[in-house]
């Protein structure tokens, strides 16, 4: 285990000369007066237990009838900082955590700066790696209060919201890794059981294996509904047409009564038909100035009869204006990507509405595509705190004159930027002060 940064205030002042000289002076009736303040400091974030060994830590959670909940880091890794640094601190983190687990921090590489008790957990560490399946830093891992391992996953936690959920997936055996894992060796073949073992394998990243057990779940349940969460795991899986996943979701096609599963169902056919139908047969033709747009249509509604046409015409709407994109018709392509939006835009995410803002800006020098391009993205500023979205609107005004207002959503865009990404909004923000073009 690491040791933690305590006693933060008390070193904060001993830096300074005063301070310090004042504390020789009166040290031991100065703590006295600091002690409620380290307690207080102390109370918020998440109290991870020292002094003990794993078999004291197990016996500890016995006795309090609390789960064991394992931060498993290295010291080199960067998101095991990161959780550390940013999320282990908050209170709503510490008031969750504190009060159902019993808390551990593992180191599990080896420096020549370790202290001693993190050496004295060389061992157990390995056992505890090694029964935990740590392949990855950070990983989480769950035991419950007798001791018994039963909840793993890969990868920090971005906020304290995310870490109480998996926290609470971790009480929950309908969701723990272990558990169900235990139960599909002994033989659980129940397809409501292989779909609850899939849902969990999602959630804890191991999609590989999930699409494995939602393919077994499809095999057992020839009657499976095709509800919004089969279609979403079936376009999750689906890669390519030849895929089961794909197979499946194309032949109950016309099973799909559900709305938004029936977008879902859309997005990924015209994914991957629109990849194999129009990317591979028409894109590879570098020579082609022109596509029969007419031909291929035919072509895609007699290899696929079950879809409808308006489907079709979707799926070839998008087709034709990355063909022109790919092309370098920017004429063709502006023209293409505007129509696009005004018949299959009205229920665009922000997500598709922002990149095809984006292509416009990069692509584009016609004044009324622009606008058009500059009304998409004006759709969703007034709700979004993403600095991209954000971004792509200052661009757009910035390009069509309106210094004044670029400048001021480009500030803003800034200021929501994740850190690691602020030098290029700083970047873009002092060109747009210079009167410089922020495209190419």
């Amino acid at each position: 285990m690491d040791t933690t940064h305590g006693n933060n205030l008390i070193a904060w002042l001993i830096k300074h000369t005063i301070i310090k000289n004042f504390l020789m002076k009166n040290g031991i009736w100065f703590c006295f007066l600091l002690l409620p303040l380290l307690a207080l400091s102390q109370e918020e974030g998440i109290h991870f237990a020292h002094g003990l060994n794993w078999q004291q830590v197990k016996e500890k959670a016995r006795a309090e009838r609390k789960y064991i909940f394992i931060d498993c880091y290295a010291t080199w890794c960067g998101p095991c900082k990161m959780m550390a640094r940013t999320v282990f601190p908050q209170k709503t983190a510490g008031d969750y955590y504190n009060e159902k687990f019993i808390n551990i921090k593992l180191q599990l590489d080896t420096t020549d700066n370790d202290n001693e008790e993190v050496k004295s957990w060389y061992a157990d560490g390995k056992a505890i790696s090694d029964q935990g399946e740590v392949k990855a830093f950070p990983t989480l891992l769950f035991y419950n209060p007798d001791g018994i391992l039963v909840h793993r996953i890969s990868g920090a936690a971005s906020t304290p919201d995310e870490l109480i959920a998996l926290g609470e997936d971790a009480m929950d055996s309908t969701k723990q890794y272990f558990t169900l894992k235990g139960k599909y060796k002994s033989g659980d073949r129940n397809p409501e059981f292989l779909l609850q073992v899939t849902r969990m394998l999602m959630n804890v990243g191991d999609t590989k294996t999930a699409a494995y057990m939602f393919g077994q779940y499809v095999n057992a349940d020839k009657n499976m509904p095709m509800n919004e969460e089969n279609v979403g795991l079936l376009s999750a899986f689906a890669k390519q047409s030849q895929d089961s996943a794909f197979i499946v979701l194309i032949n109950n096609y016309d099973k799909i009564s559900n709305e938004r599963a029936k977008q879902i169902a859309n997005r990924s056919i015209i994914r991957i038909v629109g990849s194999e139908e129009i990317v591979e047969k028409t894109f590879s033709q570098k020579k082609a100035k022109s596509v029969n747009w007419d031909s291929l249509q035919n072509a895609i509604a007699a290899k696929y009869p079950m879809l409808p046409k308006t489907l079709i015409d979707e799926l070839l709407s998008e087709g034709r204006f990355n063909f022109y994109r790919f092309a370098g018709d920017k004429k063709k392509y502006g023209a293409a990507i505007v129509q696009h939006i005004k018949i299959y835009g009205t229920n665009a995410s922000p997500e598709t509405l922002n990149n095809a803002a984006w292509d416009v800006f990069q692509t584009c020098n016609d004044p009324e595509i622009l606008q058009a391009a500059i009304g998409w993205s004006k759709r969703y500023q007034d709700t979004t705190s993403n600095a991209a979205f954000i971004d792509t609107y200052a661009n757009l005004l910035y390009k069509t004159g309106n210094k004044k207002e670029a400048l001021a959503y480009e500030t803003k865009a800034l200021s929501l930027a994740p850190q690691i990404e602020k030098k290029t909004y700083q970047q873009t923000l002092d060109k747009m002060k210079k009167g410089i073009k922020t495209w190419d």
